[in-house]
């Protein structure tokens, strides 16, 4: 017999192992990205909320998904004014607000996404508000 025609071909195996390697590598790539995708996207928003002030005090108001940290400033709403604030990210199923007059803390409301969602996304600001700023001495603001 001749000796070339007994000879095994040591290609094949190593082209069937990088090929198999290919594949795992992208099946890898391939789950990294479904995985880290949903953190790369925009974060959902809501349209349109409205803060509902009746209260004698202008109000800084923050939100948060939380309530614990994280407080996103949606600016001040005037005394007995609403105020629309425009393009809010979705803080989830509960929503924290924090209400301040002149350093001196107003209190903190939660409302659920459904509650905001059925008053046409308002938060009426409570009455306790003004009357713990009331209750901490602070005068009426002029506007």
């Amino acid at each position: 017999m001749n000796p070339t025609a007994t000879r095994t071909n040591p290609v094949r195996p190593r082209r069937a192992g990088r090929i198999l390697g290919l594949l795992v590598g992208i099946g890898l790539a391939a789950a990294l990205a479904a995985a880290v995708a949903p953190a790369l996207r925009d974060p959902a928003n809501v349209t349109r909320l409205t803060i509902d002030n009746q209260t004698v005090y202008q109000l800084n108001v923050e939100v948060s998904a939380t309530g614990d940290g994280g407080w996103a400033d949606l600016g001040t709403v005037g005394r007995q004014r609403a105020k629309a604030i425009a393009q809010i990210a979705d803080q989830g199923e509960r929503w924290f607000f924090r209400f301040s007059y002149g350093g001196v803390d107003a209190g903190r409301v939660v409302r659920t996404r459904a509650e905001l969602a059925s008053g046409r996304w308002t938060l009426s600001v409570p009455a306790e508000v003004g009357d713990r700023l009331r209750s901490a001495g602070m005068p009426p603001s002029a506007f």
